[in-house]
């Protein structure tokens, strides 16, 4: 009779089949009757020890207390338990309890799980302008170079290689004419162990504003562009001009009254306000 009203109201096993039992689901599926059960089973088993009634033949549903657990519905939960343990006449019931407890649902409300962590910060270069030296030597560098190796069919353009992790979206390329100019004739204000790393640099930088780089070292105004190699944002900040305080007159000018006139004025204001 037990089994058809567990099965009937839809209660999870209480035992794997692999313990030795058939499947018995007690009436009442709630996390407090079950530590009820459990913890009255149990305790009925220590006190057995040794020797006593370790098949549990005499253990009775009668009493159980457990709170948030009533009266009737405990004895219901323990009795479907028991009837699930004396199934098998062999087995010691306080055995399969110590070695193989039922599982009750969890009475602790189970914590969210913590938010997942934040998305890695991309990684995005910087602009680096050079140093103004090197900057300025470059722009002569670049016109003689322009001037003086210009091939028939005219210099190539500069491209764009797009690159989401580049500050500007993208590294420029100057073509591979240029690269005799960065390996000859790169001028020593630039550096002599990293010279031509520093001048391609410059010169991915100046190909940003001049895609045509030839045509605008020769036919445009190019001044300027060393303090502007970089966006604003990368360039570093001008020093604020710090206030020029007005210095307080010596003592030996105050007594010969060399004084500048306000601040002869305020003494003379300043002795009229004082008591007499």
């Amino acid at each position: 009779m037990l089994t058809l009203i567990a099965r009937a109201a839809g209660a999870v096993p209480l035992l794997p089949e692999d313990a030795g039992f058939k499947t018995l689901e007690p009436v009442v599926n709630s996390c407090a009757c079950c530590e009820g059960s459990l913890a009255a089973m149990l305790d009925y088993c220590r006190a057995q020890k040794p020797m006593g009634d370790l098949h549990m033949e005499h253990f009775s549903c009668d009493n159980i207390h457990s709170p948030g657990c009533g009266a009737s519905e405990a004895k219901c939960d323990c009795e479907a338990r028991m009837a699930q343990l004396r199934q098998d006449n062999c087995t010691l019931k306080c055995k399969v309890l110590e070695s193989v407890p039922f599982a009750c649902p969890s009475c602790v409300v189970p914590s969210p799980p913590p938010p997942p962590p934040p998305s890695p910060k991309a990684l995005v270069s910087e602009c680096r302008p050079v140093a103004t030296p090197c900057c300025e030597a470059m722009l002569g560098q670049l016109q003689k170079f322009c001037f003086s190796f210009k091939p028939a069919g005219g210099w190539p353009r500069a491209t764009k290689c797009d690159d989401p992790s580049h500050w500007d979206g993208g590294q420029m390329v100057p073509p591979a004419a240029f690269d005799p100019l960065l390996d000859d004739w790169c001028p020593a204000a630039c550096g002599k162990a990293q010279c031509a790393l520093t001048a391609g640099r410059w010169l991915a930088l100046f190909s940003r504003k001049h895609p045509d780089i030839c045509a605008a070292i020769l036919d445009e105004n190019c001044d300027g562009f060393c303090a502007k190699q970089c966006p604003n944002r990368f360039m570093p900040a001008e020093p604020t001009p710090a206030a020029i305080a007005t210095p307080l007159p010596s003592p030996a000018a105050r007594l010969l009254g060399k004084m500048p006139a306000t601040t002869m004025q305020e003494a003379e204001d300043a002795a009229r306000r004082a008591p007499s």
